[in-house]
């Protein structure tokens, strides 16, 4: 049953790494649907943040002759630096942006037979069902 949840930007940068994972697992039918919709959901909210950091980098960074944002040998944009602090700042508060997610929590007992490092299921923890206080 899908439920409304909200969670922090930031929450869901830091556990694509873990769904990526998951998503490469061979689930049974009705796992493998949960986490194949939850994937689905999470990717349309990370392409909005792109497009939303995208055009900080396009406001703050330093842009080569022909305005594209000038990009290092590491694969990094370079802030220009009398705005690294503003861009920083809209950066996090980008990050901390609570959003709400119409979404299947999966169960903890879901993952009895998945290899999972505990990283990645403290980074899926806003994902996962929480048992019942007794």
């Amino acid at each position: 049953m899908k439920i409304l949840i909200k969670v922090k930007l930031g929450e869901i940068l830091s556990s694509t790494t873990a769904l990526e994972h998951l998503g490469e697992q061979h689930l049974k039918g009705k796992l493998a649907y949960k986490v194949g919709k939850a994937i689905k959901t999470i990717s349309n909210e990370i392409n909005l943040y792109d497009k939303a950091r995208k055009e900080l980098l396009n406001e703050y960074c330093v842009k080569d002759e022909n305005g594209e944002v000038q990009i290092d040998e590491r694969g990094n944009a370079q802030v220009e630096k009398q705005y690294i602090d503003k861009y920083n700042q809209e950066i996090r508060t980008l990050n901390d942006t609570d959003i709400e997610l119409n979404i299947v929590l999966l169960d903890l007992d879901d993952f009895e037979n998945i290899e999972i490092t505990p990283r990645e299921i403290m980074q899926l923890d806003w994902l996962i069902k929480k048992e019942e206080a007794e």
